[in-house]
């Protein structure tokens, strides 16, 4: 098994214009949390709102993914964090 390596994303947010490593952690984060039973809003609203607080999370906080050693646009999980509060963890 190869080994894994931890790096910061890449979070730049340009009104359209976003990172790679952003359109995978947003697209992710929204369709993942979307099958919450905390996301009981219809998609119009939950998807335009949501997305809005992910791109603001991603924008101000800590986040970080692992890959694995020598590739790192393959994504294993990212974490998205601050002090005292973990906003999103995929894998």
């Amino acid at each position: 098994m190869a080994s894994l390596k931890i790096r910061k994303a890449e979070t730049a947010v340009l009104d359209q214009d976003c990172s790679s490593d952003v359109v995978f952690i947003l697209d992710s984060w929204m369709r993942s949390y979307r099958k919450s039973p905390d996301s009981n809003l219809p998609d119009d609203i939950f998807f335009t709102a949501y997305r809005t607080i992910a791109k603001i999370l991603l924008s101000t906080s800590t986040v970080e993914i692992i890959h694995p050693d020598g590739e790192p646009n393959v994504f294993i999980g990212y974490i998205v964090y601050d002090k005292g509060a973990v906003h999103w963890v995929y894998i």
